[in-house]
């Protein structure tokens, strides 16, 4: 967890933000988030659902769930979604 300033203020912690109607989230097929896969939130992990739930809640947010073998995964709510994007390439970024 990061604040706006990007100041650290932990890892490896679940948000357990209240999200009674999120159910399911997309996942997005190209950079604009359009895609008709939706999957349950129930299909991911602790690290996944929390960054959903977080999402859902706080509009302007934006999460990155990170993996120790290097992959990537963005979300963000846009407009009534919670839409994934699977694989962030940061190659771009020298990352």
């Amino acid at each position: 967890m990061m604040t706006d300033k990007l100041r650290l203020l932990g890892f490896g912690a679940e948000v357990t933000v209240s999200s009674p109607s999120l159910s399911k989230i997309k996942v997005a097929e190209d950079v604009n988030g359009i895609g008709n896969n939706y999957f349950p939130i129930e299909s991911f992990g602790t690290r996944h659902r929390s960054a959903f739930r977080f999402c859902s809640s706080y509009e302007n947010s934006v999460a990155f769930v990170i993996s120790q073998d290097g992959g990537v995964k963005a979300i963000k709510r846009v407009g009534a979604d919670i839409v994934l994007w699977p694989d962030i390439n940061l190659s771009y970024l020298g990352i």
